[in-house]
């Protein structure tokens, strides 16, 4: 035998080893008929359910698409409620889920609110006859006065004149003209310190002093010295600034659960806290915020208070045992409002929910959840996606007939016989 035959043997018995070895390995990588490897449905974005593409790429956030798989004959015959999806997709969702609870729960109303000056505490002095300011002692409003400062002088021809009749008839015998004459000085706006005072000096045709009649501070001044006064001009509003009103603003939503004497939780911008009771719920509806209004006391006989600054009010109502979730897990749309129920095997399920009262991050659900059951609280509006996506059923549950609904019943059936 040649070379060249041995060359040409070599050689076809390397290549008859190769193809041999690409058969073997092929019939190895082949399928099994029957298997059950999962096929890709579709490809979906991590953020967005809806955006939803045939196959791999980029999210418009420039995200890696989520392979979503076909369910397998079992689970597609399956009669569970809602949809179910992949571990994988789980994970890259982020979902996170919270134990349905029955507990105390204590329901918080958190509200604004805004000093005031109490309107209690107010004192008006009116000039109640024509008359010429000759001087002012207080000349600024925010000025703090004592009761009894002298506050400004007034001229007037008929306090004059009724000065003189009160003199002339002090020196007389009728106890009737005294009064009489006295209580037109009143009537004229001279205080009981005005009046002795003048008649004291003996200047009953001069200007008489008017007084302060309460400690607070100036709040209002309508005089300027030299001018005219008008009749009925409010010349000095005086208020006591050691009790301040907190008026609140409380949505409509939750002005249903305020009671006066309630207790409430006041927090200042340094986060100082103060505490206090509903005084008064105002009856009027506001029709531009839709809020209701309330008013707590605050005392401040330091002064460290002033009108017109900003509180966060939080007013507690009565504690009860409920159901609760976190806030986080409620999905509000105009239909009504609804959860993600989770379930074992990665199934989840919509849920419709009737609310009642909040506090802080939980919510009180009254209707449409069981104690022990696991809602969605991280994920849950691309799981409602996907749910809507599939034509997952909404579940409802069916309350309990209440004694107003057997009453009703009876009453039918009375009806029909």
């Amino acid at each position: 035998m040649n070379k060249q035959t041995i060359l040409i043997s070599i050689v076809a018995l390397i290549v008859g080893l190769g193809l041999g070895f690409v058969i073997f390995n092929g019939q190895m990588e082949m399928p099994s008929v029957g298997s059950e490897e999962k096929k890709i449905s579709y490809w979906v974005a991590p953020m967005d359910a809806n955006y939803r593409r045939d196959k791999p790429g980029k999210s418009p956030m420039g995200m890696d698409l989520i392979p979503v798989y076909e369910e397998n004959s079992e689970q597609m015959a399956s009669d569970d409620p809602g949809f179910t999806i992949s571990a994988n997709v789980q994970a890259n969702l982020g979902i996170k889920t919270d134990l349905v609870t029955m507990q105390e729960f204590t329901p918080l109303i958190e509200a604004t609110g805004r000093l005031t000056y109490d309107q209690n505490k107010i004192s008006r002095l009116q000039v109640r006859t024509q008359g010429w300011i000759e001087k002012l002692y207080v000349r600024t409003v925010g000025e703090n006065v004592k009761k009894g400062d002298r506050l400004f002088t007034l001229y007037s021809p008929v306090i004059a004149t009724a000065l003189g009749e009160f003199s002339d008839a002090r020196k007389g015998k009728s106890a009737a003209l005294k009064r009489l004459s006295k209580g037109r000085l009143i009537a004229l706006g001279l205080s009981e310190q005005t009046i002795q005072q003048t008649i004291k000096s003996g200047n009953l045709s001069q200007a008489v002093i008017f007084y302060a009649p309460q400690d607070g501070v100036v709040t209002s001044l309508g005089v300027r010295e030299g001018s005219i006064a008008a009749k009925n001009t409010i010349a000095f509003e005086i208020t006591d600034p050691t009790n301040l009103w907190l008026i609140v603003d409380v949505f409509e939503s939750d002005a249903a659960d305020l009671k006066q004497g309630a207790h409430t939780q006041i927090i200042g911008q340094n986060d100082d806290i103060y505490h206090g009771m509903i005084d008064h719920i105002y009856p009027d509806l506001d029709p531009v915020s839709r809020t209701v209004q309330l008013r707590l006391n605050m005392t401040n006989p330091d002064g460290v208070l002033r009108p017109g600054q900003f509180f966060t009010v939080n007013i507690h109502g009565d504690k009860e045992m409920s159901l609760i979730i976190p806030r986080s897990a409620v999905i509000r749309l105009g239909t009504g409002n609804h959860v993600m129920v989770a379930h074992d095997h990665g199934r989840y399920e919509a849920a419709e929910v009737e609310l009642g009262k909040s506090s802080g991050e939980q919510i009180q659900v009254l209707h449409g959840l069981k104690e022990g059951e696991r809602v969605v609280t991280s994920g849950q509006f691309l799981l409602d996606s996907e749910s809507s996506f599939t034509g997952a059923k909404l579940r409802i549950l069916q309350r309990s007939p209440t004694k107003m609904d057997h009453d009703s019943m009876d009453h039918n059936m009375e009806d029909m016989q």
